[in-house]
Formats: C-alpha cells, sequence, structure tokens
C-alpha cells in the first residue's frame, strides 16, 4: 500500500469514527484508526488491536520495535484504550486503563487512552496528582487525533503529546 493510500485510508477511517451511528461499530472505528496510525510510525507496525482474554481487553497492542532511544525505554509494549463515547471519559476509566498498563510484567510502562468526547475536569486532576510509579498514560482527545492525523512527523507529534502528560500540561 502506498503512503497516500495508507493516509486516505486513515482519513476515511476518522470520519467514519466520527459519524458513525452504531455504538459497536462507532467504537471499533477508532480501534482500526488507532492501530493504522501506530502503524504508521517506525517500530510500532505490529499493533494488533482487541487482544482479549478471560478478564480484559486490550484495544490496541503495539509491540515496540521502535530503533528510537526516546521509545525504547518504554518498555516491550506499548497500549492503547479508546472510549469513542458520546460523554467524557471520567477517573474510574483513567485508573482501570493505568492498572492495565502495570500489570503487564513489567514490559509496559506507556498508555495511550483515547477519548473523542474528553475527559472530566477530575482526570487531569488525577493525572497531576499522581506522577509517581513507573507509568505513564497519555490522554488523546479528538483534537489530538485530529493533530496526529494532520502531522508530517507522527513521531515527533508523539513524543509531543508524551511530554505533556509528562509534565501534566493543562492543555
Amino acid at each position: 500500500q502506498t503512503r497516500e493510500a495508507r493516509e486516505r485510508e486513515i482519513r476515511e477511517t476518522w470520519k467514519a469514527a466520527r459519524t458513525e451511528a452504531d455504538a459497536n461499530r462507532k467504537g471499533a472505528l477508532l480501534e482500526t484508526l488507532m492501530q493504522m496510525l501506530f502503524r504508521s510510525i517506525p517500530g510500532f507496525e505490529y499493533a494488533t488491536s482487541n487482544r482479549e482474554n478471560e478478564l480484559e481487553e486490550i484495544d490496541v497492542l503495539v509491540q515496540n520495535a521502535s530503533m528510537d532511544p526516546f521509545w525504547q525505554k518504554e518498555g516491550s509494549y506499548l497500549l492503547v484504550e479508546c472510549k469513542n463515547w458520546s460523554s467524557s471519559v471520567g477517573v474510574p476509566e483513567l485508573k482501570l486503563f493505568r492498572q492495565k498498563v502495570e500489570d503487564r510484567y513489567g514490559r509496559s510502562a506507556l498508555g495511550f487512552l483515547v477519548s473523542t468526547a474528553g475527559y472530566a475536569k477530575t482526570v487531569k486532576t488525577e493525572e497531576w496528582t499522581r506522577r509517581g510509579g513507573r507509568s505513564l498514560v497519555v490522554l488523546l482527545d479528538d483534537k489530538d487525533i485530529d493533530a496526529l492525523i494532520a502531522a508530517e512527523d507522527r513521531n515527533a507529534k508523539l513524543k509531543e503529546f508524551h511530554l505533556r502528560a509528562v509534565v501534566a500540561d493543562k492543555s
């Protein structure tokens, strides 16, 4: 698949994820989109969706094969949780996802929580007050997805989002 065809498919999938009426299909489209976006970044090509066992589901699991020293320290796997809801995501979802990241036998230190409807104000407070430990959850909303899709260098854009999470930026 050419880069142009991949980018067109990404844009079409995002448009469909935003306009789909069926909740299950809407969620699946966002997961597909995030999988495609991560696969477009060198070292993250091995992204799979809907990894599931008796206890949990992981929306997108990204094998971290990046040669970039920045990403290498983040563990063997990155986790992506997608919430294509009509309402904002709250602290319980953040805590549950953070626990998923931490429960990977020390093989994951980084997760991306994607909420197209944004986050409750309490999520930012939780994020600011819980800065200890090894794991980091990067919050992404619909504007961030737009920026990631439009970015000429998605690796650099993802690093910007990572920095924002590390310094608990209010934006």
